[in-house]
């Protein structure tokens, strides 16, 4: 063959490679050395998971009791705003009541005013008629002297003298 077509062709031999001799011991040691680790990181990963999931139990626990704790406190913030508006009321309740109490009492101290004034009205009117009475008295007894009343003593001194006294001026002017 190399002869007709005149050139020359080299073989390359092809190495081909047979599998080494398969050691059924040793490959049983490997498969339990791979157990082994895998039943380890098994393990690790359950590990991993209970951590996880008790983790995830005290999440809830706590935003569960931090839940109640917030419906308390919007318990007890109606609670307080009840007791605020019951307070307002009793407040606004009691001005009133001290109010209609301070009218009643200016209405009672009026009254107490009025009985009084009228009871100085009635007892001027009585002394008033007493005055009179008296002084048509005293000008019956002397018609000849000037009536004088109580508190009138000193303008009925100044008068006097301002006769008298004009009188005598003029006399001591004269000399």
């Amino acid at each position: 063959p190399g002869a007709a077509g005149g050139a020359n062709v080299e073989m390359v031999p092809v190495v081909v490679e047979t599998p080494a001799p398969i050691d059924p011991v040793k490959m049983f040691k490997e498969a339990m050395v791979k157990k082994d680790t895998a039943l380890e990181l098994e393990k690790e990963v359950e590990g991993i998971k209970q951590r996880a999931l008790n983790m995830q139990e005290s999440a809830v626990l706590m935003m569960d009791r931090g839940w109640k704790k917030h419906k308390v406190a919007e318990e007890r913030l109606l609670v307080e705003d009840k007791r605020e508006k019951h307070a307002d009321a009793m407040l606004a309740l009691a001005q009133k009541i001290d109010r209609v109490t301070r009218a009643e009492k200016a209405a009672t101290f009026a009254d107490k005013l009025k009985e009084i004034a009228e009871q100085f009205t009635a007892d001027a009117a009585a002394k008033a008629e007493d005055a009179d009475m008296w002084k048509a008295e005293a000008s019956e007894a002397m018609p000849d002297e000037p009536l004088v009343m109580p508190g009138e003593e000193a303008a009925a001194a100044e008068a006097a003298a301002g006769a008298d006294g004009g009188g005598a001026e003029a006399s001591a002017e004269g000399s």
